[in-house]
């Protein structure tokens, strides 16, 4: 029975200590909660609409993108030709700034001009879009191979955006 008694008291004494820890604690910060409540759906900030690239920023971004990548691999471009079925091994030549455009909504390209070790230019249109941190290339194809076009760009008439179709298909 003592045992009985003393084991209800410290059970009191530490249910005591505990409520008092909490209230201790939740006074830490009157009116405000500890932890903040997660946002309802309706309450979340919406995102601000993406600002349009101008050509600079494109142009600085793909050529930014294609040095660093150029850097990373050892001093050259590595990209797989699947046309062709092999990869290449290219060195960066330059960004053509007059063949820069959107493709859609916050989505651009531009051609890319690299040599391979044989001297053979690669025009290689680079696909850069909008992400949250800056433009990020999300898309990397063979345009021409020692000037011969594989595909041709054409301005839309409907969206005024910039599309491909095959080069036998241009009039």
């Amino acid at each position: 029975m003592i045992r009985t008694a003393r084991f209800v008291f410290t059970g009191l004494v530490l249910a005591g200590l505990a409520l008092s820890l909490r209230v201790a604690l939740a006074q830490e910060h009157p009116g405000q909660p500890r932890v903040r409540e997660p946002a309802k759906k309706d309450e979340r900030p919406t995102k601000p609409e993406a600002q349009p690239v101008t050509l600079d920023e494109l142009a600085r971004a793909i050529q930014s993108y294609a040095q660093e990548d150029t850097r990373l691999k050892g001093g050259y471009f590595l990209v797989y030709d699947a046309r062709d079925k092999k990869p290449l091994v290219l060195t960066f030549d330059k960004v053509h700034k007059d063949k820069l455009a959107e493709v859609e909504k916050g989505a651009y390209f531009a051609c890319v001009d690299f040599k391979s070790s044989d001297g053979v230019t690669y025009d290689l249109d680079l696909f850069m879009k909008q992400a949250e941190h800056g433009l990020k290339c999300n898309e990397i194809d063979v345009h021409k191979v020692a000037g011969k076009p594989r595909y041709e760009w054409y301005q839309d008439k409907k969206d005024s955006l910039w599309k491909r179709r095959p080069a036998s298909t241009a009039p």
